[in-house]
C-alpha cells in the first residue's frame, strides 16, 4: 500500500466517524413527559449546530451512573447537578447549565404540615426517586425515606398513605399529574424547594464531542433557540 492510499484511507476514516457520530445522553424522565419532549427538542437543535447525532435515551438515575462510567451504551448524561462528578470520576462536566429545575414537594390532599426547608421535611416520610442525587444530597441521614423507580409509582405510594410527601422536579410531577390516571386524584403541589442548575456531563473519551456540544448549547441560548423550545414544547 503506497503513501497515497494510506492517506486517503486515513481521511476516509476520519470522514465516516464525523458522519457516524452519535452520542446517546441518558435522561430518567419518561419518554411521554414534557422534560423529555424539551430534551429531544434542544438536542435536535444542538445536534444541527455541532454536525453530532446527540440523542436522548430513556434511562433510570441509577443505572445511567453506572453505565457512562464505561461509555459504552450511554456517552453523556444529560441533566445532573455539580456534584455528579464525585460519582463518575472518568467524567467532564459540561460547564454552561442544560436547565435549571425546581423540586416540587408533593402532598395528599389534607396535609397540614408545615415545609418552608429542606431540613423541615425530617419529621415526615419522605420518597423520591432512586439515583436523584439533586434530592438524595439534601436529605442524606433523614430516618424515614422510601426510594422508588418512576413517578407514577410514588404519586400512588402517596396516595396509599405509605409516605407523607413526595419530592421530584416540576417538569417530572406536572407531566404525571396531568395524566388521566391522577387527574382527579388527591395529590397537590404544598411548596417548592430551590431551583438550580444541572448539568450535561461526558464519559472522558469524548471530550471533542463535550467542547462541540458546549459551543452549540451556548449559541443556541444566544440566539433565542433555546428560549423558543422550553417556552413553546407542550
Amino acid at each position: 500500500m503506497n503513501f497515497v492510499t494510506k492517506c486517503f484511507l486515513l481521511l476516509l476514516g476520519c470522514s465516516l466517524y464525523v458522519m457516524s457520530a452519535e452520542i446517546n445522553m441518558a435522561l430518567s424522565s419518561e419518554e411521554s413527559s414534557k422534560g423529555f419532549r424539551i430534551a429531544k427538542g434542544l438536542l435536535a437543535a444542538i445536534s444541527e449546530k455541532a454536525g453530532i447525532t446527540y440523542t436522548v435515551v430513556n434511562m433510570p438515575n441509577k443505572r445511567s451512573v453506572e453505565e457512562l462510567k464505561t461509555g459504552k451504551m450511554i456517552q453523556a448524561d444529560l441533566a445532573r447537578i455539580e456534584s455528579y462528578q464525585n460519582e463518575v470520576k472518568n467524567s467532564i462536566q459540561v460547564k454552561e447549565p442544560i436547565i435549571y429545575v425546581t423540586q416540587n414537594v408533593y402532598v395528599k390532599k389534607g396535609f397540614n404540615g408545615k415545609i418552608d426547608s429542606w431540613n423541615s421535611l425530617q419529621q415526615y416520610r419522605i420518597a423520591y426517586i432512586r439515583g436523584s442525587l439533586a434530592i438524595e444530597t439534601k436529605v442524606k441521614g433523614f430516618p424515614n425515606i422510601s426510594l422508588l423507580d418512576n413517578v407514577g409509582q410514588a404519586f400512588n405510594f402517596l396516595l396509599a398513605g405509605r409516605c407523607d410527601v413526595f419530592i421530584t422536579t416540576d417538569m417530572a410531577g406536572e407531566s404525571t399529574r396531568g395524566k388521566a390516571e391522577f387527574k382527579d386524584k388527591e395529590i397537590e403541589i404544598h411548596s417548592t424547594l430551590i431551583s438550580e442548575p444541572l448539568y450535561t456531563f461526558f464519559n472522558n473519551a469524548y471530550a471533542e464531542e463535550a467542547k462541540k456540544y458546549e459551543e452549540a448549547l451556548i449559541a443556541i441560548k444566544k440566539d433565542g433557540t433555546y428560549k423558543k423550545i422550553v417556552t413553546e414544547t407542550h
